[in-house]
């Protein structure tokens, strides 16, 4: 027969086992949580929170990887938009589809991109309706480790006034990758 209160002890040693372990990692905000693990030629695996802990090899691989917000089977990626001295850095939704990459005018008036200062140009979009853009050329548009010069984006009409807009191919089908969903990175190839 079990000793009344036997169950809660054990509960109880548990807890404590799992607080010690995870006292090894300490809890750091600006890496979110990320554990890093590494398997060496003998077999012995490494697990840290910080990086710079890892050999090189590891470094170069993770500078390879770019972190993505996968919401509702959509991709946001962190992007660099540099205009004439001025770049901000705007999530876009990475779009194979689209051509090249969009941004709404609040994301042009951040940059300083005024209308007299682009190209006219006509865009179909997903429904099928055909729209007037404004073309300017970025100084650069950079995610993670990969940047592009002297690229044109698209200003697409948008009346929400949201900062919204699209990672398109002619940044995507310049640096071959590969999309990890549920790990939530680019992988740089």
């Amino acid at each position: 027969m079990r000793e009344p209160g036997r169950k809660c002890c054990m509960k109880n040693v548990i807890i404590i086992i799992v607080a010690f372990i995870l006292s090894f990692f300490k809890i750091d905000a600006a890496q979110s949580g990320k554990i890093f693990m590494h398997t060496d030629a003998n077999g012995v695996v490494s697990m840290t929170d910080d990086i710079d802990k890892m050999p090189s090899s590891y470094k170069e691989k993770e500078k390879e990887k770019t972190a993505v917000i996968v919401k509702r089977n959509q991709i946001y990626v962190p992007v660099t938009i540099g205009y004439q001295g001025r770049s901000v850095n705007v999530y876009l939704i990475l779009d194979t589809g689209a051509t090249g990459v969009t941004i709404s005018p609040a994301i042009a008036r951040r940059l300083g991109i005024k209308t007299e200062n682009t190209r006219q140009g006509f865009s179909i979009i997903a429904d099928g309706s055909k729209v007037v853009t404004h073309i300017a050329t970025a100084d650069f548009v950079s995610v993670g480790p990969k940047i592009k010069r002297a690229i044109d984006i698209l200003i697409l009409p948008h009346a929400s006034g949201l900062e919204t807009g699209l990672l398109g191919m002619n940044f995507l089908g310049e640096f071959p990758h590969m999309i990890n969903m549920k790990a939530q990175v680019i992988n740089w190839m």
